[in-house]
């Protein structure tokens, strides 16, 4: 017999849908990387001297495109960059789990510790990719600018880092940031495991107490109106998103 355990995210479509939502983002969040590294360069004899200004300059010189100056080389490689985070963390996860387990620390511990190791190497194998983009896309980023060369596109701009530099030149930069990404990644993941561990222990009782010395039985309805709608979108949402992404239940059942 086939339990519900047997139930499990389709992990193709799951980086599908991952791709989708972060190319999303980028679209969104991408022209504030323009914007702000076309800051970083400005000399005291630039005109362009805060974000609005350089706003004014790019849609004035180019349009919309002129924000987005880059953004196909980052689109292309920022997305096997994701899927190689993900997939390093939740290895690198279930690996560390089983090496803190013999040493019996608390639930929080060894999810602060996993978490945390899994965080840091993730994001070493990362930035692997994502510091050849950014070399790249930022030199599209600020070309024909305060005498920066202009370039035909991302392969124009590799083609030249490659005959002046050779590899080494898609990696300037790596160590910093291995030591900026790598850190915070370990410590942001590490807070994220240990704390959800440590919100689910308060016991029901407790929170039961708590509510009617404070409010009484009042306080158990706080906000039932938001909530009543905010559980219908959401529910409705996952209830379609879990069965886009996992496998059809119905049918392991009816051939089991």
């Amino acid at each position: 017999m086939i339990s519900l355990s047997s139930c499990r995210l389709d992990k193709t479509k799951f980086y599908v849908v991952g791709a989708g939502i972060f190319s999303g983002l980028t679209v969104a969040l991408y022209p504030i990387s323009v914007v702000k590294t076309r800051l970083q360069i400005v000399t005291k004899d630039s005109v362009e001297r805060n974000a609005f200004s350089v706003v004014r300059g790019l849609l004035k010189a180019e349009g919309v495109p002129g924000l987005y100056r880059g953004f196909g080389t980052v689109i292309t490689g920022a997305v096997p960059a994701r899927i190689i985070f993900l997939t390093a963390l939740e290895t690198t996860k279930a690996a560390a789990f089983k090496m803190v387990e013999p040493f019996k620390v608390s639930e929080p511990t060894q999810a602060a510790i996993a978490n945390g190791v899994a965080g840091m190497t993730a994001s070493l194998f990362a930035q692997a990719v994502f510091v050849p983009i950014d070399v790249v896309s930022q030199r599209l980023m600020v070309q024909g600018y305060a005498g920066h060369t202009s370039y035909n596109g991302g392969l124009d701009v590799a083609r030249k880092i490659l005959k002046s530099d050779g590899i080494r030149g898609f990696y300037r930069g790596f160590g910093l940031s291995v030591m900026t990404y790598s850190p915070s990644s370990a410590v942001w993941w590490a807070s994220y495991g240990s704390s959800q561990r440590v919100i689910w222990r308060p016991t029901t009782r407790q929170v039961v107490r708590r509510l009617i010395a404070d409010d009484g039985w009042q306080g158990f309805y706080r906000g039932l109106g938001p909530r009543f709608f905010s559980m219908s979108a959401w529910g409705t949402s996952m209830i379609l998103a879990y069965e886009f992404l996992s496998i059809d239940c119905f049918s392991l059942f009816s051939s089991s």
